[in-house]
């Protein structure tokens, strides 16, 4: 079977060491775990090993990369443009822009993956 992720979600693996903050994130938390089996909390952790000024670095890597591709597919809708955005701006954008579509849940799984794992591409 052909996987929609760049890396699998149960291969990433991130020392407890590295987690600098702990944010409760909920972007994915509507998304039908069951049903997908989707693995997001790695995501979450990722996202908590940064440094809390990076998360305007990594919103705005996701910014390109879905502009990127709603250049090529209008269907696929942009996310709002913020200069600067805190934990909670993060999570609030990306939970009103996944909105239960499982579309949007993997592009943004995905777009994390090559904000942390580049080589990947």
């Amino acid at each position: 079977m052909v996987s929609v992720f760049n890396i699998e979600p149960h291969d990433i693996i991130l020392s407890p060491s590295k987690v600098l903050n702990d944010y409760n994130y909920t972007f994915f938390n509507n998304i039908d775990h069951d049903k997908y089996n989707i693995k997001y909390k790695v995501y979450y952790e990722l996202i908590n090993s940064v440094e809390t000024f990076k998360i305007n670095n990594i919103y705005r890597y996701i910014y390109l990369r879905i502009y990127t591709i709603n250049k090529k597919y209008d269907t696929i809708d942009c996310l709002l443009m913020k200069k600067d955005i805190t934990q909670e701006d993060f999570n609030n954008i990306l939970l009103k822009y996944i909105d239960n579509d499982i579309i949007k849940c993997i592009l943004i799984i995905n777009c994390i993956q090559l904000y942390f794992f580049p080589r990947i591409n």
